[in-house]
């Protein structure tokens, strides 16, 4: 058995290099049926530090994304409905996280050190609530968009919805940026992913390029499914697509983009005070949990990894740097089907009841 502990502080890449050495040797002992122990405190997201590494693999193994069975992972935190200024809600909050270790913790010293005006709220939710908590520079944080999730939640065939698409071709180095479908329903708003495409890590991602067919097949599948009245799309590198798409079905949109494009939806900086708009609207409903989504992590993941950056008409978003595997394509559709929704709201475009059943008119 090998040991790693605070592998959040294992940022360097000497520290990550020792961390894939050790483990490339353990696979090399099979006899010895050796196996790793790795603990930590919760990391600071955006860092990739092997503590972050290792909860990624995790969720994208529950995603389905990797092919991997050698991997246990325990993980306790508190809720994020957990108030700091409530200390009855701070004291559940910390047994949740400690478990049964909080028998014999001191709980009201480190709910002075909470309190202390020095040390930054961020810090005491990783610390002591093991709750992941964003950069100072990230444009939604997890506990608010965690308070917005709802993993009940279902879209129903007939449903009516407005869809957004951002999409990625092939990169020449590095990872590909994601490409994602994401709907949003008509009488809550609630956000649900169609189909999220994304690079494989490792081998599998070699060589990977998103199926143009595939998405275009999904985009079609959509709108027999579902009654989708409008439909934002950014056509940055997808300007083919886009138009077959708004000649198939632009006439039966009932909001549109424009009059001559009803799908083409710029996300580029010559757009930039409608775009600052359709986010700062996205962001208030977060704020206000006037928002839903379904909990899917690809969406969840997107969002969190969303940086947020000034500008003379307000602000945009954006990967942390350009060649960052943190992808933010998914949250990208998913603000464009809830400015699609918001623009059909406005158009008049409203719910009501026939026969015992909700449909859009």
């Amino acid at each position: 058995m090998r040991c790693f502990d605070e592998t959040h502080l294992y940022i360097l890449p000497e520290l990550q290099r020792m961390w894939r050495t050790v483990n490339r040797n353990l696979q090399k002992r099979k006899d010895a049926d050796p196996w790793g122990l790795e603990t930590s405190t919760m990391y600071a997201p955006g860092e990739e530090s092997i503590a972050e590494q290792s909860h990624k693999t995790a969720q994208d193994i529950l995603a389905g994304k990797l092919k991997m069975d050698n991997l246990l992972f325990d993980h306790r935190q508190a809720s994020m409905s957990t108030k700091l200024g409530d200390k009855d809600s701070l004291i559940n909050g910390l047994k949740e996280a400690y478990g049964p270790a909080s028998d014999w913790m001191d709980l009201d010293g480190m709910i002075q050190s909470i309190y202390d005006p020095r040390n930054p709220v961020s810090d005491s939710r990783r610390y002591f609530l093991n709750q992941p908590t964003a950069a100072s520079d990230s444009w939604l944080t997890y506990p608010e968009w965690e308070s917005c999730g709802d993993t009940e939640l279902t879209l129903l065939p007939g449903e009516t919805i407005t869809l957004g698409f951002d999409g990625s071709q092939k990169r020449a180095r590095g990872k590909a940026d994601a490409t994602a479908l994401i709907a949003s329903r008509l009488s809550d708003g609630a956000l649900f992913p169609i189909r999220i495409w994304e690079q494989p890590d490792g081998p599998m991602g070699e060589d990977w390029r998103v199926s143009v067919e595939e998405v275009e097949s999904e985009v079609e599948e959509a709108f027999k499914t579902y009654r989708v009245i409008g439909f934002y799309a950014d056509p940055a590198k997808w300007e083919s697509s886009i138009a077959k798409w708004e000649r198939e079905y632009g006439h039966k949109l009932k909001v549109k983009s424009s009059p001559k494009n009803p799908i083409e939806w710029w996300m580029t900086a010559g757009r930039s005070i409608l775009v600052s708009r359709a986010l700062e609207r996205f962001e208030n409903a977060v704020h206000d949990q006037e928002l839903r989504h379904n909990g899917n992590q690809h969406l969840t993941q997107h969002a969190l990894n969303a940086k947020k950056v000034p500008t003379p008409q307000g602000f945009r978003i954006q990967k942390e740097h350009p060649q960052s595997t943190r992808k933010i394509d998914a949250v990208v559709a998913a603000v464009l089907a809830y400015e699609a929704r918001a623009d059909a709201i406005a158009s008049g475009a409203k719910m009501s009841r026939r026969g015992g059943r909700i449909i859009s008119v």
